[in-house]
C-alpha cells in the first residue's frame, strides 16, 4: 500500500473502484494490499456490498495497542485471502460510524458479513490478538451456524481444522435442536458445531460410530479418537442449560492456545491446566517447528487419557503480559522452549518439567501423574512446587546422555545435586543465601555484593554458576574478593516477585554496591560469557573509589584495614560518650 493511502487520504476514484471490487468479489493474489484503510465512506459501501467476512479495526495513529495489533493484523489478512477480508479505518475522521457501531474505544474491532455485524463475536474481538488465535476465530463465522455430519468423515473433516467439534444428533426438528442452534450462534467463533437432524441414515451412522447412548443427544469429538457425550435429557426442563454447561466444561480441543480469546473461557472451565510454552520465532525454522509438533502431539495423546485438565499452548505473544508471569510463576525461564508445566486451579501446586530434557509423551506422562498425586495430598493450606528433572544414567553426567528418565525429586537440596552432578559442579565456592537474610547482612556489610538468582533446572543458570565458581578458583577476582566483593547466589523460585523486579528472566544479577544499596546495577549481558561477566564486575566495583562532585571522597577509597580503623575508631568514641 502506498503511503499515501497509509495515512488515510482519499483514494483515487480507480483506486477506489479497484479496492471495492477486491472487497466484493475477495482479494486478489497478486493485489499486494493486505489490510486496506478506507475512510468513512468508502467503509459504508464496504460493508454494505460486501458479501463475505469482512473484519474491520476502528483505530487510532497513536494509539499504543493499534500498533502493536497492526503486524497481528497484517498477518491475519495474509492468511485470510480468499475467506475473509480486512480493513481498517482511523476512528477519528469517522464519529458517525462510531456511533453506529458503538465504538467507545481503539483498538475496537468488528466483524461483519452480508451488511450487517456478527453481534455475537463483539466482545471476543477485543483488545490484542494473536494471528493463530484470530484466524480461526473469524473463520469459525464462515458458512452455516450448524455443518451438516452424517459420518465420522464429516466430523473428522472438522476435526483436522478445529481440531474440536460439538455434535448434535437430532431425530427430528424440535426444541432441543433449535437449542442446539441458538448455542452454536453464541460460541461457534470458539467451537465448531455440527449436527444430524431428521436424517434416519445420518443418525445411525453418528450413533452406531460413538457408541451414543440416547437420541436425542449432544457429544464433543476431539482429535486422538476422543469423545465425550451428554448424559442429560436435552427434552426435559432444564436440558438446555444442562447442555451448555456441558459444552463449556468440553467444548476445547485437546491441546488448545492460549490468547485473549481463550483465557477467560479456559478460567471459567475450572480445571487443573497444563501449559506448553513455546517461541513462535523458534516455529519459523525446521527444527524449531519439529520440535513443537513433536511436543503438541505427545502432549495430546497424554491429554486424550485427561480431559479433566485444559492442556495449552502458550505462545510468547499470547498475551500483552501475562506469558512471562506464567512461565516464571511456572517455575521455567526463557531458556529453552518448548517447556511443560502443570499448574493446579487454585495455583497451590506446580510442577515443572527440568527444561534439560525433551518434552516427550513418557515425560509429559509422568509428570501429569506426579502433579494428580501432589494434587490429592494433604496439604495443611501449603503450597507444594516441584520440579521434575532429567537424571543421566552416565556416570560422568556429562550433557547428552543416552536414555534419560524422569526422577520426581520432592527434596529441593538433592535436586539441585542432581543437577550440579549433571553439570560437573562440585561443592560451590559461591556461597547460597536467602533473600530475606541475605538482606539483613547487606544493610551491615561494607563490602559489594554480586547477587546471582538461579534456578535449579535452568541450564543457563547453571552455566552461569559454573562461570562464576571457575572465576573464583581462577584468580581472576581474587584481588576483589579478598577484601571488597562478595558473590552470593539466591534461588530465584524462592524469592519474593518484587525482589527481581530489575530483570524478566533467568538467570538474573544484580551489582549492590556498598555506597548505594538501594540502587542496584542489572546485568544486561550475556551470563554465558566470561568477558561479558567479568566487564560487569569490574566496571561496577570502579565506582566504589569514584569522587563524585558534591559528595566528596569515597568511604570506600582506602582498603580494608583503614576502614575498619575508622570503624573501631568510631566505635570507642561512642564507648567513651557513654
Amino acid at each position: 500500500m502506498s503511503s499515501r493511502a497509509r495515512r488515510g487520504l482519499t483514494p483515487t476514484l480507480a483506486f477506489l473502484a479497484a479496492l471495492l471490487a477486491s472487497l466484493a468479489l475477495g482479494p486478489s493474489p497478486c493485489a499486494g494490499l493486505k489490510v486496506l484503510e478506507l475512510n468513512a465512506t468508502t467503509l459504508d459501501q464496504a460493508i454494505e456490498k460486501h458479501k463475505k467476512l469482512l473484519l474491520v479495526e476502528f483505530f487510532s495513529p497513536d494509539c499504543a495497542h493499534c500498533q502493536r495489533l497492526e503486524p497481528v493484523l497484517e498477518a491475519a489478512a495474509d492468511e485470510l485471502v480468499g475467506k475473509a477480508s480486512v480493513v481498517k479505518i482511523d476512528s477519528r475522521n469517522a464519529h458517525h460510524l462510531n456511533q453506529k457501531y458503538a465504538v467507545r474505544q481503539t483498538p475496537t474491532m468488528v466483524l461483519f458479513r452480508g451488511g450487517h455485524e456478527i453481534a455475537e463475536a463483539r466482545e471476543d474481538l477485543q483488545g490484542f490478538r494473536t494471528t493463530d488465535s484470530l484466524v480461526p476465530f473469524v473463520l469459525g463465522f464462515r458458512g452455516p451456524t450448524v455443518a451438516k455430519v452424517g459420518s465420522r468423515a464429516d466430523v473428522d473433516e472438522i476435526l483436522a481444522d478445529r481440531g474440536v467439534a460439538v455434535c448434535g444428533v437430532f431425530t427430528s426438528e424440535g426444541a432441543p435442536s433449535e437449542s442446539f442452534r441458538d448455542l452454536a450462534r453464541r460460541l461457534r467463533g470458539h467451537i465448531p458445531f455440527a449436527a444430524s437432524v431428521a436424517d434416519a441414515e445420518g443418525v445411525r451412522l453418528l450413533s452406531e460410530t460413538y457408541g451414543l447412548r440416547g437420541l436425542p443427544t449432544i457429544f464433543v469429538a476431539k482429535r486422538h479418537n476422543y469423545t465425550v457425550e451428554f448424559h442429560g435429557n436435552l427434552e426435559a426442563e432444564g436440558g438446555a442449560a444442562e447442555a451448555e454447561a456441558f459444552i463449556e466444561r468440553h467444548g476445547f480441543p485437546l491441546v488448545g492456545n492460549l490468547s485473549a480469546l481463550t483465557y477467560a473461557r479456559y478460567l471459567a472451565r475450572g480445571s487443573d491446566r497444563a501449559y506448553l510454552f513455546y517461541d513462535p520465532g523458534q516455529r519459523e525454522t525446521a527444527e524449531g517447528a519439529a520440535a513443537f509438533s513433536s511436543a503438541e502431539r505427545a502432549l495430546g495423546r497424554v491429554a486424550a487419557s485427561h480431559d479433566d485438565v485444559s492442556f495449552i499452548a502458550v505462545s510468547s505473544v499470547a498475551t500483552e503480559n501475562g506469558r512471562t508471569t506464567l512461565l516464571q510463576d511456572s517455575g521455567l525461564t526463557e531458556l529453552r522452549l518448548p517447556a511443560l508445566a502443570l499448574v493446579s486451579s487454585d495455583a497451590k501446586t506446580s510442577v515443572a518439567l527440568c527444561q534439560l530434557g525433551e518434552v516427550t509423551e513418557e515425560a509429559a506422562s509422568e509428570a501429569l501423574d506426579e502433579f494428580l498425586r501432589l494434587r490429592g495430598e494433604a496439604m495443611d493450606g501449603q503450597g507444594r512446587h516441584v520440579c521434575l528433572a532429567f537424571q543421566s544414567d552416565r556416570a560422568d553426567g556429562e550433557a547428552g546422555s543416552s536414555d534419560p528418565r524422569i526422577v520426581p525429586d520432592h527434596d529441593y537440596e538433592l535436586h539441585a545435586h542432581h543437577m550440579k552432578a549433571f553439570w560437573g559442579l562440585g561443592e560451590s565456592s559461591v556461597r547460597e543465601v536467602s533473600e530475606q537474610s541475605h538482606g539483613r547482612v547487606m544493610r551491615r556489610t561494607w563490602r559489594d555484593t554480586l547477587v546471582v538468582y538461579v534456578a535449579r533446572w535452568c541450564s543457563v543458570a547453571l552455566k552461569l554458576e559454573r562461570l562464576l565458581e571457575d572465576l573464583v578458583a581462577s584468580g581472576e577476582v581474587s584481588d576483589l574478593l579478598e577484601e571488597e566483593l562478595s558473590i552470593v547466589k539466591v534461588d530465584a523460585v524462592l524469592t519474593p516477585a518484587p525482589s527481581l523486579k530489575g530483570s524478566r528472566r533467568l538467570p538474573a544479577m544484580k551489582y549492590v554496591s556498598a555506597r548505594y544499596k538501594d540502587f542496584p546495577y542489572w546485568f544486561g549481558g550475556d551470563p554465558t560469557s566470561k568477558p561479558d561477566v567479568l566487564e560487569f564486575i569490574r566496571t561496577h566495583h570502579s565506582m566504589r573509589r569514584v569522587e563524585i562532585p558534591g559528595e566528596g571522597p569515597s568511604p570506600f577509597a582506602d582498603r580494608r584495614r583503614d576502614v575498619m580503623e575508622d570503624v573501631v575508631s568510631a566505635l570507642g568514641a561512642a564507648k567513651a560518650e557513654l
